[in-house]
């Protein structure tokens, strides 16, 4: 498998959640191939518990190489989901 991910672990108290998402392949130019930069995710079906309009979650990812290596994991700072009416 070529396919590079991003595993997205929502850490809210009530469970630990998986989420997965693909990259495209990036290839810069040269001889040097190590590639720094910024990635943006749209976190879309986050649910907040009924009775609640907000709630504080943290995340932890980490991205798969080609290779198939995975990254070290970062981890957010604590973030505010927001329920969608």
């Amino acid at each position: 498998d070529r396919t590079l991910y991003v595993q997205l672990f929502d850490q809210r108290p009530t469970d630990t959640v998986e989420i997965n998402y693909t990259l495209p392949f990036i290839t810069p130019p040269g001889d040097r191939k190590a590639i720094r930069g910024e990635i943006r995710l749209a976190l879309t079906g986050i649910i907040v518990p009924p009775g609640f309009t907000s709630q504080q979650a943290t995340y932890r990812l980490r991205i798969k190489d080609r290779a198939g290596n995975w990254s070290n994991e970062i981890k957010t700072p604590a973030l505010t989901v927001n329920a969608v009416n």
